[in-house]
């Protein structure tokens, strides 16, 4: 089953994500950073990280965790908060969702952890990260590979990123460039292709 690291501190609402997303994935709850940090290199599939904890920022943490963990999906569950923290977020290839109404992308992220750990061990998300290792491929292009090779269209991996599609598509465009190839198509194919 999926594992999927969920950082809040108010106890309600830890409660609440745990209920809501539990039939889905392993949820291992954690109500401070330095609680969480212990456990960062552990195989989580996902995240969801509050930005104000009680012992430090969770988007400081939620930053580490992507280094840590390029191929989880981490979202950054909070109360409104500015759009600088929103962006800051999205430049490293964390989603933002605002508290309460973002449940439904904390569901639609247990789900995409489900569907990965459902399958073999994804070869693909391994040669990936050798691939952009190799290439120097940024967060964000990393993002558009993995949401290609779950299958979301450029509208859904936009929505899912937080990005305009003329942006994915500029993404796209500069990741095929760096790793020498003219469609999204036939790097994915490249890359099932690599042991």
């Amino acid at each position: 089953m999926a594992r999927v690291l969920l950082l809040e501190d108010y106890a309600p609402l830890r409660n609440a994500v745990i209920k809501t997303i539990r039939h889905q994935v392993d949820v291992v709850p954690f109500a401070t950073i330095a609680d969480a940090e212990a456990q960062i290199d552990e195989a989580w599939d996902g995240m969801i990280v509050d930005r104000k904890l009680p012992d430090g920022d969770g988007l400081a943490f939620a930053i580490r965790a992507r280094k840590a963990r390029p191929d989880a999906d981490i979202v950054l569950f909070t109360a409104a908060e500015p759009e600088a923290v929103a962006k800051a977020a999205g430049k490293h290839g964390i989603v933002f969702a605002s508290k309460p109404d973002g449940i439904e992308l904390v569901k639609r992220m247990a789900a995409n952890c489900r569907a990965r750990a459902a399958a073999p061990r994804d070869s693909l998300l391994e040669a990936l990260t050798r691939r952009a290792q190799a290439s120097e491929l940024s967060v964000r292009e990393h993002e558009v590979v993995r949401h290609a090779i779950a299958g979301r269209t450029r509208a859904e991996a936009s929505a899912w990123m937080g990005i305009t599609p003329g942006r994915h598509r500029g993404l796209v465009t500069s990741l095929l460039r760096k790793t020498g190839h003219t469609r999204l198509p036939q790097l994915i194919a490249s890359l099932s292709s690599v042991e």
